[in-house]
């Protein structure tokens, strides 16, 4: 095997004179070892990050007895801490001697036995492998992009498929879930994706960017390592999953040292690496995903995507550095800012990046004055003014007074009140709506020529999730003197104002440069809301949401610290590509979109919003501007009858049962033709027979379209005479080899189209490419079954459309709904429950973790997908996509497992399906 220093012999050139920044360089680890392979290459700096400057200078003894020209330098980096990683960063910012970092090798790892939470409240594995490296590197991004070759390394493992990134709990229910391994797992799986994001998002400025697996190695860090626990678990795991590794006892191949860290060098300077940027390497060698043991979830750009973003959220004010550019010089005048609230941890997150001005506008001198204390200490040189908000009229006109401020370039509407107890002010409104939304608007319009003196003006108005509990109140919005008030229905209407203030400001003012944006910055405990009744609140939202029939009504809410919340502040204030979105509601750094988020109509309606503007005026007087009867095929066939097609075909065991299905053809439209084909999907022979009877068909020369709707979901274990697992053979296998069968006549049609009925229910199994059928039942359970049918489903839909798509093909998969049907109607649904929720929590899904009723389709609803999927003429440029709702589905928002969109997991079981069959089909 390749050693390290073989590699640093033949990539020389690559290595001399580069600068190299390596976390974890503890003596006896693979960073060291690594940095002291490279010495001998004569790189110009080598700079060694971690914690612990004694074992650093052991490490750099060994490089300057390997070479003692090579300079190098300690940086103090604690990768459990982001403030400590903060500092680091902008220590080596301000490194003169040093403009760039030419590669970056984030090796560190910590592989805690117990489970432990950092001070930031993210469990150590996460913190330190994964969010510590995101946010150092994003930090230092400018420093390495310097550089004419810039590189980042990641060191993974193989140990990632141990884990997915647990999205719905990456904290792992607060320890009650955490396994060493399962943690490690999960970061490693994170190391993966942030160097395929990295590939995606800077390849364009030259960056490329790699993961690495070192292979199996004993060093000093792993010395207090259960090793006997660990083998249980990953061969646990393996079998759960069904990876071939669970199934075949091959002793691991120790790798030394030396060998191990080939592949850092290998992925830090080898020359011909550019066109597989964002790879796995293993090795020495760029991996493949359909003979290497890398998991779909560790290489899809949608979960690297995912990922991403939810990192961008959970360091929260990390946006800061990403907009720098769009911060610095800017006036930022922002409502509501007395210490604790969202408005005060906004400004001092900005005041980083050196606005011109924040401008801190509010009641209380003295609160606005702890604020200012809190700015000065993160940026002392940011001018900062008080604007006393006590009569709006008043406010307005001291600001359009100011000479030294001749433009105001963003305006944060963040102030809201929120009484127990009805209130009116003054002037005759609601206390809610007066302050929270009138106050804002006329504020927002008397300063608004200010505003528009700005470059790039923009307004953000914060609203709220609890716009759902009111649409504005047009007929009563001071709750008929206080009779119709609650406390959360007055909320309601009020963060219903601002999002349509927003778009009415877009839609007037658009044109004029304008951008406003209103936003929603999650659930956080701030000092504002510090003595509001939850338990109320939350039983007037359930009983709002399930008056209007909310699903929201059933969720768990997860809180937010205020860092997390106010990065949507941020984005909002700052993101260069919002314009064309202007006007939209803003949520998790990301504009909201209205098919699958919490947005409700009222509120997002530019009827609603010029209405509003309009009482507004007067209100201020200001004017400013399958096929057995009762399943789901038998329902497809039956709708799609009262469209006149030539022929409907259909196939399935029972010929009774389709006599009563033609029946209500025929009901539909007698001028139908059909046919009966006798098809048994749990007999190869008999599927063979079913094909060789349709080729034999003179009288219908083509199949147009072709729906592969049957399955079967038996509760108890059962083979096939074939010595299949019965749903595999039934749901996926059979339908693999009549589709292959039939194919000459598919393809004879002009259009020809063929539609595999999976389920989200493919959430619960990959395909178990090691152990197709359990362990001979050992391992069953019926969703685990199901599950892994649905995923070939899919896997199948994407295999035909990248085989035939050339040749005219479309083939799609789709999921219909939860529909109860004759097929179901005996199933045991708490038990299946129960299963989703082990094997959703187990993965950390989303769904293991929130209470979330699950809403029946109608069969006609259902079956609205099939009929999407068939027949749309608008999918082509989707062929292989898994369908829902009648829409193509999203990968980063939608609940699609990644092992059942891989066009790598597709081709393997394709291959593997051929094996089983005994029988190839090629299309080249």
């Amino acid at each position: 095997m390749t050693t390290a220093d073989e590699l640093v012999a033949r990539y020389a050139n690559q290595i001399q004179g580069k600068v190299v920044l390596t976390t974890g360089i503890s003596p006896g680890g693979l960073g060291a070892f690594f940095v002291q392979a490279i010495a001998k290459g004569s790189p110009a700096w080598i700079i060694l990050a971690g914690r612990d400057e004694k074992k650093a200078q052991q490490t750099e003894a060994a490089i300057k007895e390997a070479n003692g020209s090579v300079k190098t330098r300690f940086l103090n980096l604690d990768l459990g801490s982001l403030k400590a990683v903060r500092e680091a960063a902008e220590t080596v910012k301000g490194w003169s001697d040093i403009p760039v970092i030419d590669v970056l090798v984030n090796n560190a790892a910590t592989l805690p036995v117990e489970y432990k939470v950092t001070a930031d409240g993210f469990e150590e594995q996460l913190a330190t492998n994964h969010l510590g490296h995101f946010l150092f590197t994003n930090l230092i991004i400018d420093k390495i992009l310097a550089s004419s070759s810039p590189r980042v390394v990641n060191v993974s493992s193989q140990g990632h498929r141990i884990s997915p990134f647990r999205f719905g709990d990456y904290n792992f229910d607060g320890g009650k879930l955490y396994t060493q391994m399962r943690g490690y797992g999960q970061s490693k799986t994170a190391n993966i994706l942030f160097s395929v994001s990295l590939a995606e998002k800077l390849g364009k400025c030259g960056l490329l960017a790699f993961s690495l697996h070192p292979g199996a190695i004993f060093t000093n860090g792993m010395a207090v390592l259960d090793f006997k626990a660990i083998a249980e678990e990953f061969l646990s795991v393996d079998r759960f999953y069904g990876n071939p590794e669970g199934f075949v006892e091959v002793p691991p191949t120790l790798n030394t040292p030396e060998q191990g860290v080939a592949t850092h060098v290998y992925a830090a300077f080898d020359p011909d690496l550019g066109a597989h940027n964002g790879s796995y390497l293993l090795d020495c060698r760029v991996s493949d995903p359909l003979t290497d043991s890398i998991k779909p979830w560790a290489y899809s750009r949608f979960e690297a995507e995912k990922l991403w973003r939810l990192t961008e959220k959970l360091l929260g004010e990390e946006l800061i550095s990403k907009y720098t550019p769009q911060i610095r010089g800017k006036v930022v005048l922002t409502t509501g800012i007395s210490p604790g609230g969202l408005g005060a941890f906004f400004v001092q997150a900005i005041a980083k990046a050196n606005p011109a001005w924040i401008i801190l506008a509010g009641r209380d001198e003295t609160k606005a004055r702890e604020i200012e204390v809190a700015i000065k200490d993160s940026n002392g040189s940011v001018p900062i003014r008080f604007l006393k908000m006590e009569s709006v009229r008043e406010a307005a006109q001291t600001v359009l007074g100011w000479e030294d401020v001749p433009a105001v370039d963003v305006l944060v509407n963040n102030a809201a009140t929120m009484p127990a107890e009805y209130r009116v002010t003054a002037d005759g409104f609601e206390q809610q709506l007066a302050t929270n939304y009138l106050g804002h608007w006329l504020f927002t319009n008397l300063i608004m020529d200010k505003i528009l003196a700005s470059h790039a003006p923009r307004v953000v108005n914060v609203s709220s999730e609890s716009h759902r509990i009111s649409p504005f109140r047009f007929g009563d919005y001071n709750f008929d003197g206080g009779r119709l008030y609650t406390q959360m229905r007055g909320y309601g209407q009020s963060k219903t104002g601002n999002m349509l203030f927003s778009l009415s400001l877009a839609q007037k003012l658009g044109k004029r440069g304008l951008q406003s944006f209103s936003l929603h910055p999650g659930m956080i405990f701030t000092n504002g809301n510090v003595g509001l009744d939850y338990e109320a609140i939350a039983a007037e939202y359930k009983s709002v949401d399930q008056y209007y029939g909310y699903k929201e009504g059933e969720v768990v809410v997860n809180f937010l610290t205020p860092d997390q919340g106010i990065a949507t502040y941020v984005y909002a204030a700052f993101d260069p590509n919002l314009a064309s979105h202007n006007g939209s509601y803003l949520l998790e750094c990301r504009v909201s979109d209205l098919l699958i988020d919490a947005v409700k109509p009222w509120a997002y309606s530019r009827f609603e919003a010029e209405k509003l503007w309009k009482l507004t005026e007067e209100l201020l007087v200001v004017i400013t501007t399958g096929i057995s009867p009762g399943g789901l095929g038998a329902f497809f066939v039956q709708t799609i009858a009262k469209g006149g097609p030539a022929w409907i075909i259909l196939a399935g065991r029972d010929e009774k049962k389709a006599q009563q299905t033609e029946a209500a053809i025929k009901e539909a439209n007698g001028s139908v033709k059909t046919r009966f084909l006798h098809l048994d999907l749990g007999s190869l022979k008999a599927v063979r027979e079913a094909a060789e009877t349709v080729n034999g068909w003179s009288d219908i020369p083509v199949v147009d379209v072709l729906v592969n709707n049957a399955a079967t979901m038996p509760a108890e274990y059962k083979v096939t005479a074939d010595g299949f697992e019965e749903q595999f053979a039934a749901n996926y296998l059979a339908h693999f080899l009549f589709t292959n069968l039939i194919m000459d006549k598919i393809l004879a049609s002009s259009s020809p189209r063929v539609v595999n009925v999976s389920s989200a229910s493919h959430r619960m199994s990959p395909i178990r490419f090691g152990d197709p059928n359990f362990d001979g039942g050992k391992l069953y359970t019926q969703m685990a079954a199901y599950g892994q049918s649905k995923t070939g489903n899919m896997l199948f839909s994407v295999s035909l459309a990248e085989k035939l798509g050339k040749r005219g093909l479309q083939s799609f998969s789709l999921h219909p709904g939860m529909i109860s049907t004759n097929g179901n109607a005996k199933l045991d649904f708490k038990t299946i429950v129960e299963e989703f929720v082990t094997v959703a929590r187990f993965l950390g899904n989303e769904e293991g973790f929130v209470e979330v009723p699950v809403s029946a389709n109608t069969p006609e609803e259902g079956i609205a997908t099939h009929v999407y999927a068939a027949f749309d003429p608008d999918l082509a440029a989707h062929n292989g996509s898994y369908l829902l709702d009648c829409r193509v589905s999203d990968p980063l928002t939608d609940l699609i497992s990644p092992w059942a969109y891989s066009r790598f997991e597709a081709e393997k079981l394709w291959r593997l399906s051929e094996n089983l069959l005994g029988q190839k089909f090629s299309y080249e």
